[in-house]
């Protein structure tokens, strides 16, 4: 079975759409201890949603977040069960995405390849596990987790 790289952002929730998948959000969140940026992708309005900043501007970048997964039918991220949500409900308890149903690619990812079940993020030209140098929400998980 051939897959599509789907390189072209406004295209995605199309793609998605057309294979019965609407209404999923993927997201990623970067930082250890205080979220330093956000990556969002909507696959039923070929969307995205990106901040990167300081403390000063999370709060709003949060509520912006919310308000753009609204009608969100379910969340999908790589690693966000043990990440991604518990870091967003200490900074934003009250936000309405907490409440939708989450999948979290890293469990699936050794299903999906079975060749080559790493954890680490992979560069998209290698079969090694690699780390990036400097990881971006918008370019790393919240659009490669996207099924």
């Amino acid at each position: 079975m051939a897959v599509a790289r789907w390189n072209d952002v406004e295209e995605v929730g199309e793609q998605l759409a057309a294979r019965g998948l609407p209404g999923l959000l993927s997201i990623d969140f970067e930082g250890r201890t205080t979220i330093s940026a956000v990556g969002a992708v909507r696959s039923d309005r070929s969307s995205t949603y990106a901040w990167r900043g300081d403390r000063r501007g999370l709060s709003r970048a949060l509520r912006d977040l919310d308000e753009f997964a609204a009608g969100a039918a379910c969340l999908v991220g790589y690693n966000i069960i043990e990440h991604d949500l518990p870091m967003l409900a200490e900074h934003a308890p009250h936000l309405e995405l907490l409440d939708l149903p989450a999948i979290d690619t890293l469990y699936l990812s050794p299903l999906a390849r079975p060749e080559n079940p790493y954890h680490l993020r992979m560069r998209r030209t290698s079969s090694r596990p690699t780390r990036s140098t400097r990881s971006s929400p918008m370019t790393g998980n919240a659009r490669f987790s996207m099924p």
